[in-house]
């Protein structure tokens, strides 16, 4: 039998590429620029992994949850600069799996990224664009589900067959409501007992497995 042509809606940032040397060295100049002590970055990064606040981060460091808001002014004003993109790296598996996707479906990248051509600069250097057929972008101050719905509207029927894959709660809300199958994958952001809660249709170690997953639907 055929396999089925789908849409495939992928995450970017902790799905196909490790940020999380970026986000640690921002966290430590930020910090350190508010006289803080900056934790280690396994530490960091197990915090972030359970959805832990920027308040109780900062008390850990040293910081006053006061400065939340100068803090963030600071972390992103620095996350998506050139100078930061250029630390991330793609996991192992990422360019096999959207060389063997993407000549089976129909791929797509959903990215609530704030800066744009930063973005296509990064994806152009890091060699991925071109599995993509459209980069769908568009930043969201919430929780981004609603923004990602929006974007993936913009390129899908309501009777096409699609999947998104992704490590955060957005992802993961965003295919529910809109009918789609789930994949968390649990390399970034979100550990598996925050992305269980979810019930996704399937939780992925990393986008290596996803093939897997591809083939029998």
């Amino acid at each position: 039998m055929a396999q089925t042509q789908l849409k495939i809606f992928f995450d970017l940032d902790g799905t196909l590429i490790d940020v999380s040397v970026r986000h640690y060295k921002v966290y430590y100049k930020s910090v350190i620029a508010h006289d803080g002590t900056p934790m280690p970055q396994a530490a960091y990064w197990d915090l972030k992994r359970q959805k832990i606040g920027w308040q109780e981060i900062l008390l850990k460091s040293g910081l006053s949850p006061d400065l939340e808001p100068d803090f963030l002014d600071s972390f992103i004003s620095k996350i998506e600069s050139t100078e930061y993109l250029k630390i991330d790296t793609l996991f192992v598996d990422a360019i096999s799996t959207l060389q063997i996707i993407s000549t089976q479906h129909d791929c797509y990248l959903v990215s609530l990224r704030r800066r744009h051509q930063n973005l296509m600069n990064e994806l152009s250097w890091l060699g991925i664009d071109k599995y993509f057929k459209k980069i769908l972008t568009g930043h969201s101050e919430t929780d981004g589900y609603a923004k990602k719905i929006e974007l993936i509207s913009t390129v899908i029927a309501k009777d096409e067959i699609a999947l998104i894959v992704g490590d955060t709660e957005a992802d993961i809300i965003t295919g529910k409501k809109l009918g789609f199958k789930t994949v968390a994958v649990l390399s970034g952001i979100r550990n598996r007992e925050i992305l269980a809660l979810l019930n996704p249709d399937f939780i992925i170690r990393d986008i290596g497995k996803l093939s897997d997953i591809t083939k029998n639907l």
